[in-house]
């Protein structure tokens, strides 16, 4: 089984239990705690967002639209979604032979979370604005 840095399994079959299910209390921010180390990587929430608004992209589609990313830190990314059941590889047989990713059905209930989450983004901003002139501004939300 292979293993990025962090500990994210990038390969094999046990990808869901060993990186969405480690060490999680499944009680408040614990038991979110696997998915979002997964979804913490540089471009991942990205790249899902990109492929929310479509029936599947290809890796040219994904590179083009999200300008910016290496082609191998995309392929890296592709493939820890996939180890992670976030999104789903389909090959196609063919000269040239041509491969499409797509949201997994579970990632597509994923995105009802996301969406509140950035509910709750927008209401607390707009209610936790630093002062102004604050030498310690926050990253923006």
């Amino acid at each position: 089984m292979a293993y990025a840095a962090d500990g994210i399994n990038v390969r094999g079959a046990e990808c869901m239990s060993v990186a969405l299910g480690r060490n999680s209390s499944n009680k408040g921010f614990g038991g979110a705690a696997g998915i979002a180390k997964v979804l913490g990587r540089r471009w991942a929430l990205l790249i899902l967002e990109n492929l929310s608004g479509r029936e599947a992209a290809r890796f040219d589609d994904l590179k083009r639209a999200l300008g910016g990313i290496s082609s191998t830190v995309l392929s890296e990314r592709l493939k820890e979604l996939e180890c992670n059941s976030l999104i789903v590889k389909k090959s196609y047989k063919g000269r040239p032979p041509r491969i499409e990713y797509r949201l997994s059905d579970g990632t597509k209930e994923l995105e009802a979370i996301m969406d509140e989450i950035g509910r709750w983004q927008a209401r607390w901003k707009k209610k936790n604005k630093p002062p102004a002139g604050d030498a310690m501004k926050r990253q923006s939300l």
